[in-house]
């Protein structure tokens, strides 16, 4: 088990995954890539099928759920997270999807739930769907913190190795 209580928590934890590790000696993480040796975090992620992480931390970081929710608080752990939910969320409703199309063919389910899940398959909102016109306020002030948190990572990164911008 893992016990990091002090102030250098991130730093300790970014040294698990290759990705960010300094040093290679206690990596046992990959944040996205099958790598021979190292756990891929995406993969089981995913596979376990749980949002919260909760599953994820108990099997791969010792049983301390302490330890995910500070992984969740560095930067470039967010956004590999990010990622991950967007994957994760895609299986879930392909899932559910194939259970309700399932329903809806099956002459064992009652018509009213057949009429139902018939209705929501029709009706249903297509991932590739569009809107049309101006985004909205949400929409647009969504994407001026995805581009500010993007630039203030990049900023950070520079001070990190010494570079500064002329």
């Amino acid at each position: 088990m893992f016990v990091f209580k002090n102030e250098q928590h991130k730093y300790l934890l970014g040294s698990l995954f290759r990705e960010v590790a300094p040093d290679t000696r206690y990596v046992i993480f990959s944040l996205h890539d099958d790598i021979e040796g190292l756990i891929n975090a995406r993969r089981t992620f995913v596979e376990l099928e749980d949002p919260t992480g909760h599953d994820w931390a108990k099997r791969y970081l010792g049983g301390s759920y302490e330890h995910w929710t500070k992984l969740i608080e560095c930067r470039w752990f967010r956004q590999a997270y990010d990622e991950w939910m967007l994957e994760l969320n895609a299986r879930i409703k392909a899932r559910s999807l194939k259970e309700i199309r399932a329903l809806s063919e099956s002459p064992d389910a009652p018509d009213p739930v057949r009429l139902a899940a018939l209705k929501y398959l029709h009706g249903g909102e297509s991932p590739t769907k569009r809107r049309v016109g101006r985004p909205t306020t949400d929409e647009v002030q969504g994407e001026i913190r995805r581009q500010v948190r993007e630039s203030k990572d990049v900023q950070d990164d520079m001070e990190r190795i010494g570079l500064k911008v002329i």
